[in-house]
């Protein structure tokens, strides 16, 4: 080696479980201000089948819920939420009231109407994925988060957030217009989600000894919003969403990307268990648990070298198994 060489990975990672239109919705009406959604700069507009629960069974004596998660008419899976060992549960000194439907499992404090948890079905699945306690069983998370991709986009200045519920979004809108039912008698509303991502770049180096090391290659190569605008044109370029208009043909070459940042490669995946599909592919996620950071090895991964963009397969391409 005669020379420094820095790579760039960047996983994507969302800030909050999905959120429906429907959802966003009431959010606008109440003028509700969600902070942590802030963080996100990056962005998926999607469609599924609207996640329920059913069979609920309350087991009070264990301080659990057993229930089944359904997608559609065929996909399920079971889990259990043993409440006692939900964060901060300790901090509740009534007794807990308890209410469990179709769409939501909460509870609040009895002695001072307090809210103590709420899971949508989505965001069980997205806890689960995050090793939270008290969740068990969803070993079928992966499949109930699979999702047809339809807009890929990014907010330029400023954050998801504000380009998505506060503002006007065109695409949003067509979405709601066009988009068919997934089951008969569904809100469309309820069929779309709205992902909030962040996209968190790790910068590996190879330095040279016999060369000086300054403090400029120690630097980050790029400002973050050259790794937003250049996973933006990744997704695109590969996955072709059926809503995004424009395709960057010459990608991976352009002004407010990663190209001629001096890296010899960078690439994406998604630090999330969901599948995305489209009319052109299909991009698998999946995330490490208990790990500070959270790329799997089984998630598939958009690897850019030079003017060659690849989409890599997990387990095709490259091993699928977790690092001991």
């Amino acid at each position: 080696m005669n020379k420094h060489h820095t790579s760039a990975f960047a996983h994507l990672e969302m800030v909050d479980a999905p959120i429906s239109n429907g959802q966003a919705a009431f959010l606008e009406e109440m003028g509700n201000d969600l902070p942590h959604l802030r963080r996100s700069d990056f962005y998926m507009l999607t469609a599924r089948p609207a996640a329920r629960f059913e069979n609920i069974v309350y087991d009070v004596e264990n301080s659990t819920l057993h229930f089944d998660i359904c997608v559609g008419a065929n996909l399920r899976d079971s889990g259990a939420l043993r409440y006692a060992l939900e964060p901060n549960y300790d901090a509740f000194e009534g007794s807990l009231a308890l209410s469990a439907n179709a769409d939501l499992i909460s509870a609040t404090d009895n002695a001072t109407g307090e809210a103590f948890m709420a899971y949508t079905p989505d965001s069980m699945l997205w806890w689960k994925s995050r090793s939270r306690p008290g969740i068990s069983g969803l070993t079928r998370a992966r499949e109930l988060f699979s999702f047809d991709l339809l807009y890929v986009g990014i907010a330029k200045e400023g954050d998801s957030y504000s380009r998505l519920i506060e503002r006007g979004h065109k695409q949003r809108a067509q979405i709601l217009a066009k988009e068919l039912q997934r089951v008969a008698g569904a809100r469309v509303a309820d069929e779309t989600y709205l992902f909030f991502f962040e996209v968190n770049p790790t910068i590996v180096r190879m330095l040279d000894p016999a060369i000086e090391i300054n403090d400029g290659d120690l630097d980050q190569t790029a400002p973050l919003k050259r790794y937003v605008a250049d996973a933006e044109k990744a997704f695109v370029t590969l996955l072709k969403p059926g809503y995004n208009k424009t395709l960057y043909q010459n990608y991976p070459r352009g002004s407010d990307g990663l190209y001629g940042e001096g890296l010899v490669r960078y690439g994406y995946a998604v630090a999330e268990e969901m599948i995305l599909n489209t009319p052109n592919g299909q991009i698998c996620g999946a995330r490490a648990p208990f790990c500070d950071l959270p790329w799997s090895n089984r998630a598939d991964t958009i690897l850019i070298e030079g003017d060659v963009v690849q989409l890599l397969k997990a387990g095709v391409d490259f091993p699928d198994a977790e690092p001991i």
